[in-house]
């Protein structure tokens, strides 16, 4: 049985958006290096060419603007997290300053009954949500996909696991303390 802590970091969004906008930027610069020249004398020819350029800008910048408003939420959720999965003695402690606060929710695997894992299109934008029960009022944690990847086989229980695929998030949930 293997103890886990995790803290949360903020390194590897920035790397994966540097690398984002690095790739997107490269596509681009080769789509209008190589497309044809608009000074053809078919006119029809020129229209459909310039339209198909007025496109992809389009929906390259469509892109860029889903990826920018997701990384802005993801920036908000769990700046000062952390996460400690004990498996000897089976709790699970998930600490945050919320408000200036430090916050706690410590759970006893007994009390954990489902585990969502929601995709998102970037890998480092999803996040776990832990449903447990306590004194029979059903609560979460929501746990950032850049705090810890996999989490179902670092707990020594078997808990359900349901996985939910989204795109695009228009808030992310927030963890009850």
């Amino acid at each position: 049985m293997k103890n886990y802590i995790f803290s949360s970091s903020k390194t590897v969004i920035y790397l994966a958006i540097l690398g984002l906008i690095a790739v997107q930027s490269f596509f681009i610069w080769l789509f209008f290096l190589y497309t044809f020249d608009l000074s053809s004398n078919d006119s029809v020819v020129a229209f459909i060419l310039g339209m198909r350029k007025i496109i992809f800008g389009v929906l390259c910048a469509f892109f860029a603007v889903c990826t920018i408003k997701n990384v802005m939420f993801f920036l908000k959720l769990d700046p000062h997290a952390k996460l400690e999965i004990n498996n000897e003695e089976k709790y699970l402690l998930y600490m945050n300053i919320v408000d200036g606060v430090k916050k706690e929710a410590k759970v006893e695997f007994a009390d954990i009954y489902l585990i969502e894992w929601n995709e998102a299109r970037f890998d480092n934008l999803s996040f776990y949500e832990i449903f447990y029960k306590k004194n029979e009022v059903i609560k979460k944690i929501v746990v950032s996909n850049t705090l810890t990847t996999k989490l179902e086989k670092k707990i020594d229980k078997q808990i359900e696991i349901v996985k939910v695929e989204k795109l695009y998030f228009d808030e992310f949930p927030v963890t009850d303390y």
